[in-house]
């Protein structure tokens, strides 16, 4: 795979001009984790599957014009869940995995 660098759209949210180039920029974009063994652990191939559903799903209400809000929450949600495998985001359940799964010296 290799990488893309990133495009910029402009949009104005006043205008909404732009908006039509940002729909078919977000529809011609082909998410590249089908298949995501790369990871290092369930944890993190579960992160990946729900953030995808969550771009799917701002992409499905982009297509249906749902208002800009809603879109947004799924959009933050994706980016949610990655940041749980950056480290961005430690929740109770990392917490739990680290104390499980790894020794911590007493």
């Amino acid at each position: 795979m290799t990488l893309q660098p990133p495009r910029r759209v402009y949009v104005s949210s006043s205008t909404k001009e732009g908006l039509s180039k940002l729909k078919d920029s977000i529809n011609s974009m082909s998410l590249p984790f089908e298949d995501v063994e790369f990871t290092t652990n369930s944890r993190q191939q579960d992160c990946l599957c729900k953030s995808r559903e969550s771009l799917e799903q701002a992409l499905l209400a982009a297509k249906v014009h749902e208002l800009q809000d809603l879109i947004s929450i799924d959009v933050k949600s994706a980016l949610l869940f990655l940041d749980e495998i950056t480290g961005e985001v430690i929740t109770d359940e990392i917490l739990n995995n680290i104390f499980e799964n790894f020794c911590i010296g007493k």
